[in-house]
């Protein structure tokens, strides 16, 4: 035997325990070659089959649009009844504090100095100034059943705004407060009206541009119309865009003949575009800084006395208009409401309050420039107090509404004041009680009965000063004005004075009016 032969042998020998050596000499070659090919053609076809199997998997997982979520379960029994306790104990907190939070009664927000905080589905009525408004409860005569009502929770605002943006709700509080379904009919028919006669660059009016604009966003946000409204949402936008423009254009001031009257009532308007429309969709950019140029140039333009006048001036040949200054107020208030920072805005209110009693007259009325007991007039000082610090005004403000009540409605027939009307309807309504229902008995069904077919409002009444009666911009100017009179019900609700902020309107309901 060769020396080749010998080595494989003794290899064999090694690798194999038992056998004869002549057995595994004869039958190594043929079988060993037939078991490599079977091995290597099994895993061929395994790793072919595997290959396709893989480009199939990622095939399907690629055209998958969403990416699937793995639940990774407990991997013991101890873990899964660890986990089930944990979620058992988190139920019964949110229900706890569910629990607790719609027992807290609602009854310390005004319209005071209020920041818009996000409050979700509770109301901390020591802390939290904004609230859902399906949330409900900061009217008058507060009581579990205000809890009522849909829920819209996005939309964030302050209480007193919030009655004004869940239909069911906002319906509720018409017929609670001596509303009727003509009432909110009559608004609707308006603002459909209102909506035909929009100018093609979002304005309304001819003469006053601006200020017929304000009125008529004032109108749409009243009934919480906003940018994603079915019906108004276009108009809502639009309207709001022309009066950014014009805030540009004129560095603050928006105006097209009265730069006090008319800057004021559209700032009040764009302070309210931005409770109401900040948190939905498109957003409107812009709102906040121009609220902010107009807002700066009311406070600096106040004058020594406290009040406005047409042009801003600063002089003190004559004593300020009791007009110009209660649309100066107002779009101060709301601008407070906003929760954005405007510098001097609390001293300049508090400066304002005095101006308003200066021209207080002897039987709690008030006049233009210097004291008197001017009947349209009059509704301007009392809401002005009521706006700020109600506690402190109380005997003014009673005497206020006592003075308009008495005057107003001694006549058998009632004298339509558009302007007057406008002021007395608000402060009427945040005084409540008897007074309040006097005058919704005497108003509601006056103004909603001489509503056009087309839904418009012409001036039945004395007309007054602005826009003749009879002109398209004399219809506006009047339909808006009573809009937002039958907006009443719910666009600024009845309150009870303001605990954390002190200034507020109105904390009446604790001063009884008719005592």
């Amino acid at each position: 035997m060769s020396e080749e032969y010998q080595e494989e042998d003794a290899l064999e020998e090694e690798l194999l325990e038992e056998g004869p050596k002549e057995y595994f000499r004869r039958k190594k070659a043929g079988v060993d070659k037939a078991m490599l090919v079977a091995w290597g053609i099994s895993v061929a076809s395994a790793a072919v089959l595997i290959l396709l199997a893989t480009l199939i998997v990622l095939s399907i997982m690629e055209e998958e649009e969403e990416p699937i979520e793995l639940a990774i379960a407990p991997t013991n029994v101890q873990e899964e009844q660890e986990e089930k306790q944990e979620q058992v104990k988190k139920k019964q907190m949110e229900k706890s504090s569910s629990s607790s939070s719609m027992r807290t009664p609602i009854v310390t927000q005004n319209i005071s100095d209020m920041a818009m905080e996000a409050v979700e589905f509770t109301v901390d009525v020591g802390d939290a100034d904004g609230v859902d408004v399906g949330i409900v409860g900061t009217a008058m005569n507060v009581d579990m059943g205000d809890l009522g009502g849909g829920m819209n929770l996005n939309l964030k605002m302050p209480k007193i705004m919030g009655g004004r943006c869940d239909k069911t709700d906002r319906l509720r509080r018409l017929r609670r407060e001596g509303g009727k379904e003509s009432t909110e009919d009559a608004v609707v028919k308006g603002l459909h009206w209102l909506k035909t006669v929009q100018n093609a660059d979002g304005s309304w009016g001819e003469q006053y541009k601006a200020s017929m604009t304000g009125l008529s966003l004032l109108s749409y946000l009243g009934h919480c119309e906003k940018q994603d409204s079915p019906d108004f949402g276009d108009t809502v936008m639009k309207g709001i865009k022309y009066l950014l423009e014009l805030n540009e254009k004129q560095a603050g001031k928006m105006y097209t003949r009265k730069p006090g009257y008319e800057t004021g009532i559209c700032a009040y308007a764009l302070a309210e575009s931005y409770i109401v429309t900040k948190d939905f969709r498109p957003r409107i950019p812009g709102i906040d800084q121009a609220l902010k140029r107009s807002i700066k140039i009311i406070i600096e333009r106040q004058k020594e006395d406290g009040g406005w006048d047409y042009g801003y001036s600063m002089g003190m040949t004559r004593g300020s208009d009791t007009s110009v200054t209660g649309w100066q107020i107002q779009a101060l208030k709301v601008a407070k409401l906003t929760g954005l920072d405007f510098p001097g805005l609390d001293s300049c209110m508090d400066k304002a309050m005095k101006n308003i009693l200066r021209v207080r007259g002897p039987k709690g009325g008030f006049g233009y420039r210097d004291p008197q007991d001017r009947l349209g007039l009059s509704g301007v000082g009392v809401l002005a107090l009521q706006m700020w610090d109600p506690n402190k005004y109380s005997k003014e403000i009673k005497a206020g509404v006592d003075f308009i009540i008495e005057n107003e409605t001694k006549n058998e027939v009632p004298k339509f004041n558009k302007y007057g009307w406008y002021y007395h309807t608000q402060a009427c309504f945040q005084a409540g009680g008897r007074s309040w229902d006097d005058w919704n008995r005497m108003f509601q069904d006056e103004v909603v009965e001489h509503q056009d077919k087309d839904g418009s409002w012409k001036d039945w009444g004395h007309g007054g000063h602005g826009p003749a009666a009879d002109s398209k911009e004399g219809k506006i100017y009047t339909s808006t004005l009573c809009i937002l009179m039958l907006e009443i019900y719910y666009r600024y609700l009845q309150n009870t004075g303001d605990d954390k902020h002190r200034k507020g309107a109105t904390g009446l309901k604790k001063i009884s009016l008719n005592k």
